[in-house]
């Protein structure tokens, strides 16, 4: 179970990508060889799998209550305001008509879409689309939402899903809220590794540095080249709305969300049903949440220039 922690609502999706968008247009090379899968291609249809566990966080006037549900229908407190309880149900909510929450934001059953495919670019738009419905009536259309993978990143991508929302009031979704996750390849494994750092973070050699050189053992992913996808892991959604939507105009002011994970098996090759593509997606430029997964800390380590492709690597934390 990842743990996932609002840390920041400032982060950069520019950040979380590691690369510009002007990515998606600017080549790497070639495709791959005819008949052949390439690396970079993460298209197929997948089986989506929700936690039950969720994060509940109100942030009123700049300060955070936070809650945890290990279920969809459970009562959470947090706390009271102005002298009166702030209690959330939450099968209550989701189940309001106008309410979409993570489990609802993306389908069970998806197919990606990835444009440009056959061009080796650093970064792709890909379209998540709604597989669960394939009998759909004439010109009706499946529901389709936009993002971005970025393969220098180990093919991690960021979905824009507020446009999920079925109301453009107080329950509507904010534009804070995105899906996030990483294109799992066949074979990855975890090594411990060990590294050594000063008390401020900084990388230090211990035959160098006596005093101040600590030891610290680390999870590395390590991944095969040219692996194929098999499904998604570290998938997490983030859902914001106004606080007025929960708890009436007195949290009007307040911003309320919702966060879970979610995993992913790749179940066939892509096999959409009619669907209109997003050609450019509107992908908010701040981020519901940012685990310990997602830190500076986290990032930096293995960063070694190598992609996904080569074998690449990652330090996952202490």
């Amino acid at each position: 179970m990842m743990k996932i922690e609002k840390q920041h609502v400032c982060a950069s999706i520019l950040a979380l990508l590691g690369v510009s968008i002007i990515a998606c247009v600017t080549p790497g090379g070639g495709g791959g060889p005819d008949g052949e899968t390439a690396s970079w291609d993460v298209r197929g249809n997948y089986a989506l799998e929700y936690e039950d566990n969720l994060i509940i966080t109100l942030n009123v006037g700049g300060v955070e209550r936070r809650a945890t549900a290990s279920g969809p229908d459970e009562i959470v407190d947090l706390g009271t305001y102005m002298g009166e309880p702030l209690e959330l149900d939450l099968g209550e909510y989701c189940a309001r008509e106008e309410v979409v929450c993570p489990s609802e934001a993306l389908w069970d059953e998806v197919s990606i879409s990835q444009q440009d495919v056959d061009k080796n670019f650093d970064a792709h738009i890909i379209n998540v689309i709604d597989n669960t419905n394939r009998d759909l009536e004439p010109g009706q259309r499946a529901g389709v939402v936009g993002g971005f993978v970025n393969h220098k990143d180990r093919d991690r991508f960021v979905l824009g899903i507020d446009g999920q929302s079925a109301s453009e009031g107080d329950c509507g979704a904010l534009a804070i809220s995105i899906a996030a996750g990483r294109f799992q390849r066949e074979g990855e494994s975890m090594e411990a590794v060990t590294i050594y750092k000063t008390a401020d973070g900084m990388a230090c050699d211990p035959e160098l540095m006596t005093e101040d050189c600590q030891e610290h053992t680390h999870d590395r992913l390590v991944i095969p080249p040219d692996a194929p996808i098999i499904g998604i892991a570290e998938g997490k959604v983030g859902i914001g709305w106004l606080g007025a939507c929960a708890f009436g105009p007195v949290l009007a002011g307040a911003t309320l969300t919702i966060e879970t994970g979610f995993t992913a098996t790749r179940t066939g090759d892509f096999d959409p049903p009619e669907f209109t593509p997003i050609e450019m997606p509107d992908v908010p430029d701040q981020d519901v949440f940012v685990d310990e997964d997602m830190s500076e800390d986290a990032m930096d380590m293995g960063s070694d220039g190598d992609s996904a492709d080569s074998g690449a690597d990652m330090e996952a934390g202490d």
